[in-house]
């Protein structure tokens, strides 16, 4: 059971910072290093507190503001999400110091909460997840769609367009995930590993935005999806 918070690699100014912090994987945070400064400490924050940012039922999504004491424009924000019968939040999302962060997309599949989280560092660089937490038992799985580090990104790092992203989620917990920007569109498959999210496997590409926004589905055996002409397609899932 993976229980990391999704964070970025933290870009150069942050890493001064943080002396001691090793190199993170796009998928897997690393534990935090640092006391926060005019915010609530982790252990302290509860479900009552924070500013929304979704809300569903009894299931709620926030995140609490941090600074550096030493720097205080160095901002960032932590995102958690409250579950029914849970007392205290799951933090899902690790921020960064120096980092522009969205987080958007929030959803509910049957008992998981779905998002997306894009990240940028001041000094160039970013990445893009897609994740959903259980809301029965706070397994937090996490998948890259897109890696752009600063100096060198790998051959085989994953790069869907990410203008715009939206995802569904299977059962299963497999996820299908429309990424978008401008023209370009991409739908791809990121299947159950051991602890993550795995790497995406693209079903479909155009540059000629013919998928319909919001057709995307899942089941256990199909991803589906329209074109904006009203045709109905289809790849196994």
């Amino acid at each position: 059971m993976s229980t990391e918070p999704a964070r970025r690699t933290p870009p150069a100014p942050a890493r001064a910072a943080r002396s001691a912090l090793p190199a993170c994987l796009a998928a897997l945070a690393c534990a935090a290093a640092l006391a926060p400064a005019g915010a609530l400490a982790r252990s302290t924050v509860t479900c009552r507190q924070g500013t929304t940012v979704f809300q569903h039922g009894a299931v709620r999504a926030f995140y609490v503001k941090h600074h550096l004491r030493s720097q205080p424009w160095l901002k960032w924000r932590d995102y958690y999400a409250c579950r029914p019968g849970s007392r205290m939040p799951r933090l899902i999302y690790d921020g960064e110091p120096a980092t522009f962060v969205q987080v958007y997309g929030f959803r509910v599949f049957g008992s998981r909460l779905g998002f997306v989280a894009a990240t940028e560092g001041y000094a160039g660089g970013g990445e893009a997840f897609v994740a959903w937490l259980d809301l029965e038992n706070g397994e937090l799985r996490v998948g890259a769609i897109n890696i752009n580090e600063e100096q060198y990104t790998p051959v085989s790092a994953p790069r869907m367009p990410i203008g715009h992203v939206s995802f569904a989620i299977a059962p299963d917990g497999a996820v299908a995930v429309l990424g978008e920007s401008g023209p370009e569109q991409e739908i791809a498959l990121l299947t159950l590993g051991a602890h993550k999210l795995r790497p995406p496997v693209r079903l479909f590409y155009t540059q000629g935005g013919s998928v319909a926004p919001g057709s995307l589905a899942i089941s256990e055996t199909a991803v589906t999806w329209k074109t904006k002409a009203g045709k109905e397609e289809s790849a196994p899932a």
